[in-house]
């Protein structure tokens, strides 16, 4: 029920969650406006975006969990497109980089 200890507990924290989210969204993701117009293509655009959004946490989270366990850590930081920080796509390292990063870590 709404009005109990839990029920206000939760109608307290529901305004601060999706707001983080769409902060997250908004700044990481430097999305500044919607591309389409029209209801319908506005809801596929931001739909588009929140499954971008899940599967980065999912990333992350499974990557802490891979850490936390012992697993191999990345020699090199790689941005959250894929790319090897200061590094050029042709480069010979950055090929190797991503393969590494495909197979997870293992060659």
């Amino acid at each position: 029920m709404l009005t109990s200890e839990r029920g206000m507990y939760h109608r307290s924290m529901r305004p601060i969650e999706p707001e983080a989210v769409f902060g997250q969204i908004k700044y990481d993701g430097s999305f500044k406006r919607f591309h389409y117009r029209g209801n319908r293509l506005v809801r596929a655009e931001f739909a588009t975006l929140a499954i971008a959004h899940n599967i980065k946490k999912m990333a992350a989270k499974m990557c802490a969990e891979r850490r936390s366990a012992g697993g191999s850590r990345p020699t090199e930081a790689v941005s959250t497109l894929g790319h090897v920080r200061g590094r050029g796509p042709t480069d010979a390292s950055y090929r190797a980089a991503m393969t590494r990063q495909t197979l997870g870590g293992m060659e």
